[in-house]
């Protein structure tokens, strides 16, 4: 050894030599591990026209343990992105080794023809970010004209609609709710129309607009809706649904009213979130005095009357059934019968009736409407012509702002001669009434049944029963109003059906309906949106919602045993079928426990 070397080896510790070989195997690593990870984009045609969507796919490859974020999109003046990105995950194999894969999907639209470059891509892995390369393809130009050069996109039109209620939204919110009405004055019992705009710029787990709107004195009604709609808003894309109700009040004042909150879990924490909607005000006027003379009822809207009757010809002493038919547009609930005039000389019941309500138009002009059916028992005590005059129906039409009265056709029918009842006997006299008597006056000395036990039981039975169908209706409304309640509430109990069923499948089936219990049931008692996620990221959710990490590293594992066996069949002999039962079913009553403790 030279003087030079022996001098430099003296001066270097054994301590800093150990510590500079740790610092350059731990940057080894860290390398081979940002080298297992590839980020890579394709497209499907390389070659299309103006009138074309292409679809450019970012793959991200990665380990068990890598984290990756959601690439972003360069700023192009060549493409401009339509709808909402597609994502797809699952485990692939290579050597025996299991790897996850995660791809976005996104559809592209060129903005002019020409040699044209697909946006490069940039993704945040394992906290360093990693770029892909821009795609040249050939662009053509089309038979329709090239879309505005404007990389914004269209921005959203409003409704014809006499309140829009302001501007949509500001900034660039995941989700919003935006609320609006056709007017903002209606009398009492007039349709209301709203309108709730559902803005999402992700692939929500539900539709949103399920429940009925906030509406404190109105009666709700769904009316059909329009057909979702892609748009850019501020720069970002968004997907618009929208949910229509027909709203009736009750009684006249100041009102507000909105869509129902919606609770959601949106990436990138998927931690609950509540959005709410505007308010909209509206004023509900009373309705005008009637004109003397009118039998009105309270029906608001517009209606025509028909009336019919069974048969043409009927006997003395038998029943006629008359229909008599409101058809129209506005709240039929409210609707009461049509009174008929008929001869002294005719009895009439009211026999049933039958209502069918629903929407009515297309497009804008739907409007809440039906069909009501009353049916009448006519019975005529002689013979004769019965001629029924003309039904009527007073309404209140509020395009017109005045009262109308719908009036059906006149009904003949002739009455034949049969067994009539006599006037004094209907008139019910003394001498109509046959006293009974019996052989012996004495009264019987019989108990009387009220002074025995029965009717004490029979009523303690029918409180009994009042108390469970109170209790049944009690739950029933708690889970209507707070499904994500009664879906934690049975998530057990279904979990552990579905994997008794579980057990009858063979092969790459068992993994996959096991894989999907255990996720089925970790969306319904958590509320984690499982779909589309892989085994990392529910157990990074489970985590965020409380769980213990071994709890949610032992969801992870057997989630990704569960893919690897069913990608790769060969991995089912490492572990028995028994085995992975075992541990779902544990990891089950693991969540179970954990959630009961809290």
């Amino acid at each position: 050894m030279c003087p030079c070397a022996a001098r430099m080896s003296a001066r270097v510790s054994p301590a800093a030599l150990s510590g500079a070989l740790m610092l350059l195997g731990l940057t080894l690593l860290a390398g081979q591990a940002l080298a297992a990870v590839r980020v890579e984009s394709d497209v499907d045609r390389y070659s299309l026209s103006t009138d074309d969507e292409l679809e450019l796919t970012i793959t991200i490859n990665m380990g068990g343990r890598d984290k990756a974020g959601k690439p972003t999109l360069e700023a192009s003046d060549d493409f401009t992105p339509v709808g909402i990105a597609r994502r797809e995950s699952g485990y692939s194999m290579v050597n025996m080794h299991v790897s996850k894969y995660t791809r976005h999907v996104y559809t592209l639209r060129p903005l002019r023809a020409g040699q044209l470059k697909v946006p490069a891509a940039t993704v945040e892995v394992n906290g360093r970010n990693v770029h892909t390369q821009p795609i040249k393809v050939q662009v053509t130009e089309g038979a329709k004209p090239s879309p505005v050069d404007d990389p914004t996109g269209p921005v959203p039109q409003p409704r014809p609609s006499p309140s829009t209620n302001g501007a949509p939204f500001a900034g660039r919110p995941p989700f919003t709710v935006v609320a609006r009405t056709d007017k903002q004055d209606v009398f009492v019992n007039e349709q209301l129309t709203l309108e709730c705009d559902y803005y999402t710029a992700y692939r929500l787990p539900r539709t949103p607009g399920q429940e009925a709107p906030r509406a404190e004195g109105f009666v709700a009604e769904a009316l059909p809706d329009p057909e979702p709609e892609y748009l850019m808003v501020n720069g970002n894309q968004y997907a618009r649904l929208t949910k229509r109700w027909a709203l009736f009040a009750t009684t006249p004042g100041k009102f507000e009213v909105a869509a129902a909150a919606e609770e959601l879990m949106l990436p990138p924490a998927y931690s609950r979130q509540v959005f709410e909607s505007n308010f909209v005000s509206v004023t509900v006027k009373p309705l005008p005095p009637q004109p003397s003379g009118l039998d009105f009822s309270g029906a608001v809207g517009r209606f025509t009357v028909q009336l019919a009757g069974d048969k043409a010809q009927v006997k003395a002493g038998e029943g006629l059934t008359l229909r008599a038919v409101v058809d129209g547009s506005g709240n039929l609930q409210t609707v009461k019968p049509p009174k008929l005039a008929v001869p002294e000389w005719c009895k009439v019941y009211e026999s049933g009736e039958n209502r069918t309500l629903g929407p009515r138009g297309t497009g804008d002009s739907v409007v809440f409407g039906g069909r009501a059916e009353f049916e009448y028992l006519v019975v005529p005590r002689r013979d004769g012509e019965l001629v029924i005059p003309q039904a009527g129906l007073t309404y209140f039409d509020p395009v017109t702002k005045s009262y109308q009265t719908a009036r059906s056709e006149s009904v003949s029918v002739t009455v034949l001669q049969g067994e009539v009842i006599e006037d004094e006997a209907l008139s019910g006299g003394e001498a109509a009434i046959a006293h009974i008597h019996t052989e012996d006056a004495r009264l019987s000395g019989r108990r009387p049944i009220l002074l025995g036990p029965t009717p004490y039981v029979v009523a303690g039975l029918c409180l009994l029963a009042l108390f469970v169908a109170g209790a049944k209706r009690i739950a029933a409304d708690r889970r209507r109003s707070d499904p994500t309640r009664a879906l934690a509430a049975t998530a057990a109990r279904a979990a552990m059906g579905a994997l008794k069923r579980a057990e009858r499948e063979q092969g790459e089936a068992f993994y996959e309906r096991l894989g999907d219990t255990v996720c089925q049931y970790i969306a319904d008692k958590f509320g984690v949106p499982a779909s589309g996620l892989g085994a990392d990221d529910i157990g990074e959710a489970l985590v965020e919602n409380g769980a213990e990490r071994d709890t949610a590293d032992a969801a992870r594992e057997l989630l990704a045993l569960c893919y690897a066996c069913r990608y790769a069949p060969g991995l089912a002999g490492s572990t028995s079928r028994d085995e992975a039962l075992a541990r779902a079913t544990k990891l089950v009553r693991m969540l179970e426990s954990e959630r009961d403790a809290r």
